[in-house]
C-alpha cells in the first residue's frame, strides 16, 4: 500500500509540473502576441539530447521566456509571424538544416510527441 501511494504521489506531482508548465508557456505566448513589441528577439536553443531546438524569445526587460518545444516550434511560429515576429536568417537556416538533416526516427519521435501533446 505505500508503494502504490508512493506511486501516486509521485505521478500526481508530475502531472501538476507538466500542467504548470504547459500554462506558462501559453500564457507567455499570449502576452506576446498581445504587445509584440516587448520582444527583443526569438531565437532557437539546441537540444543535444533530441536533436532539435527549443523557441525562445528574449524580451527587452533581458528576461527571456521558453515558447515552444522542438514539436510545436512550427506552429508557434506561425502564430509569431501574424504578429510579425520571426527568427533571425541564421536560426531559420539553423532550423531548415536541422530538418533536412534530421533521421526520419527523430522525426517520427517528434510528430509522435506533437500529436500527443495535441490531444492533452
Amino acid at each position: 500500500m505505500e508503494l502504490i501511494g508512493a506511486v501516486v504521489v509521485v505521478v500526481g506531482v508530475l502531472a501538476g509540473a507538466y500542467v504548470a508548465g504547459k500554462r506558462k508557456k501559453q500564457g507567455a505566448l499570449a502576452r506576446i502576441e498581445a504587445d509584440p513589441s516587448q520582444v527583443a528577439r526569438l531565437y532557437l536553443r539546441a537540444d543535444p539530447e533530441i536533436d532539435a531546438f527549443w523557441l525562445h524569445a528574449e524580451l527587452h526587460t533581458g528576461k527571456k521566456l521558453r515558447l515552444a518545444a522542438p514539436w510545436d516550434v512550427d506552429a508557434t511560429l506561425a502564430r509569431l509571424a501574424a504578429v510579425g515576429l520571426q527568427l533571425s536568417a541564421n536560426d531559420q537556416a539553423a532550423l531548415a538544416a536541422e530538418r533536412a538533416e534530421a533521421p526520419t526516427e527523430v522525426q517520427q519521435r517528434a510528430d509522435a510527441r506533437g500529436a500527443w501533446a495535441a490531444q492533452a
